[in-house]
């Protein structure tokens, strides 16, 4: 099963309980979505304003704790997701929708749990991510010839 096929069952699973359980139904945990929007969004910028070889420390954007990022091509099978991370329970509907085809998740984590996941996704290319967990040194850089409308980076 695809994540965007994922997604709608998700959405139609919490629909369905929501419906049986009324709103007393609540998340125990939240896997970190608040962090997405914001993480996003200041990799894009950096994507769009920085020059070729500049280098983008993910510990510098980050508010909350994390031992790891494993970078996951959107595209991959549901399989691959709760594998590198004991449990497919983070993927929700909100990142679900929020792949493509070329889109990259980057799947942070502290102490084996889900704290963020951010979709990453063009005009900013995340070239090459094998699917290995990366420490807190870890960094964008762009590749592409920048700044510019579009930018190429690789997780090193």
């Amino acid at each position: 099963m695809t994540l965007r096929a994922l997604a709608i069952t998700i959405g139609l699973a919490a629909t369905l309980t929501q419906t049986a359980i009324g709103d007393e139904q609540k998340m125990t945990a939240d896997y970190g979505v608040a962090h997405d929007a914001p993480l996003r969004t200041k990799i894009e910028s950096f994507g769009q304003t920085a020059q070729t070889g500049a280098r983008l420390e993910l510990a510098s954007l980050t508010d909350f704790p994390w031992d790891k990022v494993i970078p996951v091509q959107s595209s991959a099978p549901l399989e691959l997701y709760a594998k590198l991370t004991g449990s497919s329970d983070w993927l929700t509907t909100e990142r679900g929708q929020a792949v493509s085809d070329e889109s990259v998740m980057l799947v942070f984590m502290d102490q084996d749990r889900v704290v963020a996941a951010p979709v990453i996704a063009p005009p900013i290319w995340i070239m090459g991510a094998d699917p290995v967990p990366h420490g807190r040194e870890a960094a964008l850089v762009v590749t592409s010839p920048g700044p510019g409308s579009y930018a190429h980076l690789t997780l090193e």
